[in-house]
């Protein structure tokens, strides 16, 4: 029977309206039959099938008003007039007894939302309307997936607020009652088998991704420990992966990172043994066996344990430009206590570190004076430990607001505007730093991008470091002891520049063929094209392919095909590795890496697989840090008693809707 709206009393015993099917229903007709029997009302031209010898006819010619009802043992037609219920679906005599009763018992409401609510397939029904039917199975998965996005606690099922949303929704195109509501509205504990069952579900679809990028070692780990009243290793995999724009037709590169686990671990426990046992057990985890870590990468920031397991147990440790961009300009403002500056640039360097102290301070104070703060055109910044360079947005902040601050000193405490006179007689020097420092936080920025690749840090490096050989000249005292310290800081860590960031960027077809010329002229011992041999010889070992195999040979031309088309296919002949790309050294091209490569893996078959693996790495973990962030918005306050396996698993969801 369709559904249809609730009746009106008088209209309790009409006629039903009867499918062409037919509907099965529980009659009862008076003293002709005593018990209760199912049989099902046929249509006009099929009566009902035989029940218990008798069958069911009807009347065409008086069902519009009043249908009989046929009984016949084959012998006899009895004919009997019937009314129905249309909620029940039982039969009783016109004018018996019984139906005087049964119309006063029946509980029309409940037995409406019994019927109504029921599907032939026996799942709950909740409404319909001209877009379609609306179960209750659905409700719980549009529940559950907004929560695996939005890391919402899962109590959210049982709020007020939350329900009524739902509620208010799902009554723009479907009329339920509130009674209805609350029977179909799920439950946490439900809910929580959904969210496990669906998070399960996601984490294996990661893992088939994962899995073939792993085993062919195309793949790269980063990883990092972080603290959210306790703490946790996260881990995370990167490779570049082909698409394909679908206006264009024109394949590419993608950088992809998928988070693998976020794992709560022993603080005592941070060793470079304990870093390598941890990936491992992921592994595991994703049913990859028999694999050696020193096929891989390792992305992290320069902690000891982290350089020392990327050194002891991967391929190399590739440590987060990030990172290293916001330790060189710390180091800037702070040297190195062996650092070798002058006595007169160390004094320099000192006045600006208590120039930047006077405006932290004074920045904390305005922020506590609401009557000030609100007049000021640029928000209020104070430095912040853990971000990078927010000392230099301090700064900027300072600068903006100046007129204004100046301004309003006569309304602020006397302290206060002492410190606001200050700072602004510091002026030129807080420029000469925002100057220097604004560098640094492009780049930092720059690097924190998850789709920048290994290939640009050396060029990165080795343009700062000119940019401030040149400001060595400058007539500002402050920018040239700012300048100094940034040289310094630089030639420090470039050894971190690995012979694999060398081949990236020798595997860049637009790498500007003057940046040898600029390392040289720098004193820098940086020779790009021997290091870069050298990483192209250990990855041709990791990945099975021999340097020099056999001399090239010259193309067969034994095929079918006609000679043009042998000429159109522009098949190149084999070479081994080595030739391939010593080739690849003379081409140039106006392409991007991430454009050249999938577009020529034909010209060189070999070389690809290395420049596949190499892009694969991703220029910083910021990453990996970020997701210490999005951390904080799954385990809140009130989700400490949260199991640690269904914690990981809401945060890997949380994450994957967050990125991809």
């Amino acid at each position: 029977m369709s559904n249809c709206p609730s009746p009106s009393t008088n209209e309790l015993f009409d006629a039903p309206s009867v499918s062409d099917s037919g509907i099965w229903v529980e009659c009862e007709i008076g003293d002709l039959q005593k018990h209760h029997m199912i049989m099902m009302l046929g249509n006009d031209e099929t009566p009902g099938q035989p029940v218990n010898g008798y069958r069911v006819a009807r009347n065409p010619a008086n069902f519009d008003s009043m249908p009989d009802l046929c009984l016949t043992d084959g012998k006899s037609l009895i004919t009997t007039k019937y009314v129905f219920c249309r909620f029940c679906y039982k039969i009783y005599s016109k004018n018996g007894g019984q139906a005087s009763v049964h119309r006063r018992e029946c509980e029309i409401k409940e037995m409406d939302k019994k019927k109504n609510n029921t599907d032939s397939m026996g799942e709950t029904l909740i409404g319909e309307c001209s877009k379609g039917k609306l179960e209750k199975s659905t409700i719980q998965h549009i529940i559950t997936k907004y929560i695996l996005k939005s890391g919402v606690a899962l109590n959210v099922v049982e709020n007020d607020a939350f329900q009524d949303l739902v509620f208010d929704l799902l009554n723009i195109n479907y009329n339920l009652s509130e009674d209805c509501f609350e029977k179909i509205m799920p439950k946490r504990k439900s809910i929580r088998d959904l969210v496990e069952k669906e998070a399960t579900a996601a984490i294996k679809a990661v893992r088939d991704v994962l899995k073939p990028e792993i085993l062919s070692k195309m793949a790269s780990f980063s990883c990092d420990f972080g603290r959210n009243h306790t703490d946790f290793f996260c881990l995370k995999s990167s490779f570049v992966q082909i698409v394909t724009d679908q206006n264009t037709n024109r394949k590419s590169w993608e950088m992809k990172i998928y988070p693998m686990c976020m794992q709560v671990v022993n603080e005592s426990s941070k060793t470079s043994v304990f870093v390598a046992k941890l990936i491992q057990e992921q592994l595991k985890n994703m049913e990859i066996t028999n694999v050696n870590l020193n096929d891989y990468f390792l992305i992290a920031d320069a902690a000891a344990y982290n350089r020392k397991a990327g050194e002891d147990h991967f391929i190399t440790f590739i440590r987060c430009a990030a990172h290293m961009m916001n330790i060189i300009a710390d180091r800037t403002t702070v040297p190195y206590s062996k650092s070798k500056l002058s006595s007169e640039d160390k004094s320099k360097l000192c006045d600006v570190r208590s120039t930047l102290k006077d405006c932290n301070e004074l920045m904390k104070n305005i922020k506590k004076k609401f009557y000030i703060r609100s007049q000021l055109p640029k928000q209020v910044q104070t430095h912040v430990e853990t971000r990078f360079l927010s000392y230099k947005k301090v700064v900027d902040s300072v600068i903006e607001n100046a007129d204004v601050l100046l301004k309003f000193k006569y309304m602020m405490e006397p302290d206060l505007a002492d410190d606001v006179t200050k700072v602004s007689q510091n002026m030129k020097t807080l420029r000469s730093i925002t100057s220097t420092l604004k560098i640094f936080d492009e780049l930092c920025v720059f690097f924190q991008s998850d789709s920048i690749q290994i290939h640009v840090v050396v060029p990165c490096v080795i343009g700062m470091l000119k940019h401030f050989e040149a400001q060595k000249l400058s007539n500002d005292e402050t920018l040239r002891s700012l300048a100094s310290a940034a040289v310094e800081a630089l030639r420090f860590n470039m050894h971190d520049l690995t012979d694999f960031h060398c081949l990236g960027y020798m595997l860049d077809p637009r790498r500007p063929q003057t940046l040898q010329a600029d390392i040289d002229a720098l004193k820098v011992d940086l020779d790009l094209k021997s290091r870069a041999q050298n990483a192209l010889e250990k990855l041709a070992n990791i990945l099975n392919i021999s340097m020099n195999g056999n001399p090239p040979s010259r193309p067969r031309y034994d095929s079918p095909d006609s000679f043009l088309a042998k000429c159109l296919r522009r098949e190149s002949p084999k070479m081994s590795l080595q030739i391939e790309y010593n080739h690849f050294l003379t081409v140039q091209s106006h392409l991007e890496v991430e454009e050249f490569w999938p577009t020529n893996e034909h010209n060189f078959p070999q070389l690809y697989n290395i420049a596949r693996k190499v892009m694969g790495i991703v220029a910083s973990e910021s990453s990996t840090e970020r997701s210490f962030s999005l951390l904080r918005n799954i385990y809140r306050e009130n989700r400490r008693k949260l199991e640690c396996n269904l914690l990981e698993k809401l945060f890997i969801c949380y994450e994957l809707s967050r990125t991809n």
